[in-house]
């Protein structure tokens, strides 16, 4: 759970100190006040980046004549917090800070517990958050990378190997494509590093003898769709469950994946293969890093994309049905860690709401605050009126002068 978040010169907002947060916290004011950019800048904390496809580049983001942004970020602990959960005082008052900053320059600096971080990854580790805002809709209609970060974020917080592994893969594969862009054919190409130092890389993994290019690639490609597709059967599997609780039970809706080659063929099969075909394009058509999921609809024996067949106000329901159903894997498969690596109780990352309110009508928003009451997860969200969020918050059982309820107005970028 977040405690407490200063922000500073993020956008049109000077700084904003927002404490005594409650599980849920709702930023009130006309649009361009600033309630987006508050959302913003968490979700900036614990990703690096903007959730915003456009606008969000680093440089808009620091406020204008300013030099840097920072937020900072008060967090339970002990990661089984959870709201309900019993913590004794002692625990529930163990907190400790993260916090990043963001040049006009572009130069970004983390911390935890006061100490620089090397990569924004050990920061995203310590603080899960999921956002559902008008990008979101990338998932269903942007390209394969989209639905594939939908999908790596989940898995990186799943397995701690994943983003070593996936890191090395796409070294790899640059060095590959940077090698075919020059005109080198992938049977000439020397091999890519010694043997022992990839096999530190994927856990010992590698075949007996040399490894070629082709080699290299495919056990570390193998490795990735290995790890994606344990965590992509608990996806798979909540979604559905969820497209229940939002009453999409009656749209076949399923998901399912396409690892980026053939079924039934080894990777390094498939990339010898096409060896001429990857040579004449200049770069590596195969792999983990071509991989897809597809949300269908099978209705009367037909199978279709759901982009193609659902309404705007279904498709809306199914985006908010995929962000919740990582939510449920997380706390299922990553939300039992704690910082230390031991067992805890189970928690859900925190959720940002972007305006859901103009999105979804009183019914999705009270099915919405149904689901969200069994995960328990801490919500942070956006609207132009306190009472259009009501239908939400009775079905999570809190109103809007309830304890566990934080208002705050926004106008102008200043909060209060």
């Amino acid at each position: 759970m977040i405690r407490r978040v200063v922000i500073r010169h993020f956008r049109n907002i000077n700084e904003a100190v927002l404490t005594e947060l409650g599980r849920v916290n709702v930023f009130v004011g006309a649009n361009g006040a600033g309630k987006t950019a508050l959302l913003e800048a968490l979700f900036t904390l614990a990703h690096g980046k903007s959730f915003r496809r456009f606008g969000g580049q680093k440089e808009s983001l620091v406020q204008f004549t300013k030099q840097e942004l920072t937020v900072v970020a008060d967090i339970d602990d002990i990661e089984s917090t959870g709201f309900g959960s019993g913590l004794s005082s002692v625990e529930a008052a163990s907190v400790y800070r993260v916090g990043l900053s963001k040049s006009r320059i572009g130069e970004t600096k983390a911390k935890v517990r006061g100490d620089r971080v090397k990569r924004i990854s050990d920061l995203a580790l310590r603080l899960p958050v999921v956002a559902i805002n008008s990008d979101t809709f990338d998932i269903l209609f942007g390209g394969s990378h989209d639905r594939r970060a939908f999908l790596d974020w989940l898995v990186f917080h799943v397995e701690h190997d994943f983003f070593k592994v996936s890191r090395s893969y796409l070294r790899a594969l640059d060095q590959r494509n940077a090698a075919l862009r020059v005109g080198r054919h992938p049977r000439a190409l020397s091999r890519l590093a010694p043997r022992e130092a990839l096999a530190n890389e994927v856990g010992g993994l590698l075949p007996i003898g040399d490894t070629s290019w082709i080699d290299q690639l495919a056990v570390l490609g193998e490795r990735v769709n290995e790890l994606r597709l344990g965590v992509f059967a608990a996806l798979a599997a909540s979604f559905n469950e969820v497209c229940l609780a939002l009453g999409l039970g009656d749209q076949g809706l399923e998901l399912r994946y396409k690892r980026g080659w053939l079924m039934g063929e080894s990777l390094a099969v498939a990339l010898t293969a096409a060896a001429d075909v990857d040579s004449r394009r200049g770069f590596t058509g195969l792999g983990p890093h071509r991989a897809d999921i597809q949300v269908i609809s099978i209705v009367g024996g037909e199978v279709k994309l759901a982009r193609d067949v659902l309404s705007r106000g279904q498709l809306k329901q199914v985006l908010v049905a995929l962000k919740l159903a990582q939510m449920v894997v997380y706390r299922e498969m990553a939300g039992t860690r704690t910082t230390n690596g031991d067992g805890g109780r189970s928690v859900s990352p925190v959720l940002l709401l972007d305006d859901v309110a103009a999105e979804l009508d009183e019914e999705r928003l009270s099915l919405l605050g149904s689901v969200l009451s069994e995960l328990s997860a801490q919500v942070f969200l956006s609207a132009t009126q306190l009472p259009l969020v009501a239908p939400l918050l009775e079905a999570m059982s809190l109103s809007a002068d309830s304890g566990q309820v934080r208002v705050f107005h926004v106008e102008q970028g200043l909060v209060s």
